[in-house]
């Protein structure tokens, strides 16, 4: 077998034989891969929202924000300030509308890549931390025995993709 690297998709006969797309790899001869899987159906996607990166992180960017938002009303209670108060920043007054607080939201939330790899394609699903149910990750941890045959490397633009819904889904640490 050629030496695996980071980037690459190949077969895998883990579970059984299916395309994963390398995420990182240890001096143990491990490695961390995603399985590619179909693009979700409408029928699949029902009572969830699927996202791209970039859309999850501006979600993630909101909800921080949102986080800090709270910070400021609990400090501000404590001295005695209002949400209104506590809100008014130079010039603005937000009045007591805030946004969802993190974990706040109405259905699961997760993220598909799109990959392309030789003799076919799929996507990366993993799903965002939430107190709801999981719409489902699948991620799997490898040996160079389990890889058969190499099928292609990702993009980099799409592995810098991959690498941010892994990053927001706790998967790999933040950067």
């Amino acid at each position: 077998m050629a030496e695996a690297e980071r980037g690459e998709v190949w077969w895998s006969t883990a579970d059984e034989m299916w395309p994963v797309v390398l995420v990182s790899g240890s001096a143990a001869g491990e490695f961390l891969a995603m399985q590619l899987v179909a693009a979700a159906t409408e029928e699949q996607k029902r009572g969830s929202v699927l996202l791209t990166p970039e859309e999850a992180a501006h979600v993630e960017a909101a909800r921080a924000e949102a986080a800090g938002v709270e910070a400021a009303h609990a400090e501000a209670a404590h001295a005695g300030a209002t949400h209104a108060e506590a809100d008014a920043g130079p010039g603005r007054v937000r009045g007591d509308a805030r946004p969802a607080r993190a974990g706040e939201h109405t259905a699961p939330v997760g993220v598909e890549v799109p990959v392309g790899f030789e003799g076919g394609a799929g996507v990366v699903r993993v799903a965002l931390p939430t107190s709801e149910r999981i719409f489902c990750t699948w991620q799997i941890t490898l040996t160079a025995g389990d890889l058969t045959r190499r099928a292609g490397v990702v993009a980099d633009e799409t592995m810098r993709r991959l690498e941010l819904a892994l990053r927001l889904a706790g998967i790999l640490p933040a950067v």
